[in-house]
């Protein structure tokens, strides 16, 4: 429902740190089993609870686990969207996972020092995946430490502006 997640309802945020660990579960599950109408739905609706929450995780492994994931189903999905037999799912798929990242990022769940592995995204060929890295970035420094200067924010920048 539309309350999922939200930080104003009572007791959600209890409900997001229930829901997230159970989604992650089932989209191993899904992963295992092959069902990738679930991993599409599953990966939509992570996104959409990540969204509509403003706190920090508790306790601070739920983020920590998420974080794990996105990592590693990024890397997948690296290697799919740059093959060429990538295709219009293999970007959306990008594209969800990277905005979830860029929400745990504004949670401060995302240390800085994932900024290489987002920053790959950069050079990728589809403009929707470079403008979510785009954001993801932004959002990771926005998030560091006060006056941490991320060693790649100068790189990142250069690739982001790229192509203008």
């Amino acid at each position: 429902s539309h309350l999922i997640g939200s930080d104003a309802p009572f007791g959600s945020l209890r409900l997001r740190d229930a829901i997230v660990p159970l989604l992650l579960q089932r989209l191993e599950v899904a992963r295992s089993s092959g069902s990738l109408d679930f991993l599409v739905e599953g990966r939509i609706a992570l996104c959409e609870v990540l969204s509509r929450s403003r706190a920090r995780f508790r306790p601070a492994q739920i983020g920590d686990n998420l974080l794990k994931w996105l990592l590693r189903e990024l890397d997948h999905a690296r290697l799919r969207v740059s093959s060429v037999t990538a295709t219009a799912e293999d970007t959306s798929e990008a594209v969800v996972l990277l905005r979830c990242l860029e929400k745990c990022a504004s949670l401060h769940a995302v240390p800085i020092e994932h900024g290489p592995t987002v920053g790959l995204w950069l050079a990728s060929q589809q403009t929707a995946i470079r403008a979510v890295a785009m954001t993801t970035l932004a959002a990771m420094t926005d998030a560091a430490p006060v006056g941490a200067t991320p060693s790649w924010l100068g790189e990142a920048a250069t690739l982001a502006l790229a192509d203008l």
